[in-house]
């Protein structure tokens, strides 16, 4: 009998141990399945990926890396880039497109589109554009972290809607965003219109401010995060026709 007792106790200890296992394993393949995302959405000639590189160092090995860029004259520089870090193992694409929600075409002066007003009429030419908005929603789910940086001279306004549209801000980790406001032909109530809109999904936009192969902070410990109108305060500073503050973190 006692035998028949010691029998029953071991197997409640390995199906514990099993069971203990299992929720390990499930554990691990989670942590396998889920990774991690950078859109470099203005690439121009790599600034932005040398400066995410700086920032988190060798654990940008664990980020799939979209870089979307369309002035064709940057390119080549960006592929340069491009070809040293994939050289070491990081995972960089080059997407040579405008971003936006439907695939079309638009007019595109090299360095905006050309709805904004161009001084480079010679320039001007037709571009693709890339859904940025569809493939989010099909991939989101793959990733667990999700870092935006986004300084593509004016579409800011018309992609923030339609990610919003979408319900796809709220996926975002991080959101370093240059609003270009009357540079661009938008108005101050634009402006604060696509402030608001971050803040109401939950998005606390940064400036990115990329400067000779890394960001002007360090952003694991410094952010300038831009904020509404209704909380510039005194220490806020100006930046086209909203405002910023330090914060440390």
């Amino acid at each position: 009998m006692s035998q028949i007792v010691v029998c029953f106790v071991l197997i409640e200890y390995l199906i514990a141990k099993a069971s203990h296992l299992h929720a390990k394993l499930e554990k691990l393949h989670v942590m396998i399945l889920l990774k991690k995302l950078f859109l470099d959405l203005g690439a121009h000639e790599g600034q932005s990926l040398n400066a995410f590189i700086h920032w988190k160092g060798m654990g940008a090995l664990d980020y799939d890396i979209y870089s979307f860029e369309a002035n064709i004259e940057a390119l080549p520089a960006l592929w340069r880039v491009r070809q040293h870090y994939t050289a070491q193992g990081f995972n960089i694409n080059v997407i040579p497109a405008v971003v936006g929600a439907k695939g079309k075409l638009v007019s595109f002066d090299g360095w905006q589109l050309s709805e904004f007003g161009t001084d480079q009429p010679i320039t001007r030419r037709i571009c693709p554009v890339y859904d940025l908005v569809s493939w989010l929603q099909e991939i989101k789910s793959d990733y667990d972290e999700i870092i935006v940086k986004m300084d593509i001279e004016g579409a800011e306004y018309y992609l923030i809607e339609e990610l919003s549209r979408a319900r796809l801000l709220q996926s975002f980790t991080d959101l370093f965003i240059e609003l270009h406001g009357p540079k661009r032909g938008f108005s101050i109530a634009e402006t604060q219109k696509v402030i608001n809109t971050l803040y109401s999904h939950g998005i606390t936009p940064c400036m990115w401010e990329a400067q000779k192969g890394k960001t002007r902070f360090d952003l694991n410990t410094t952010r300038a995060v831009i904020i509404p109108e209704n909380l510039v305060k005194a220490n806020a500073t100006p930046f086209y026709d909203h405002h910023y503050v330090i914060v440390h973190t």
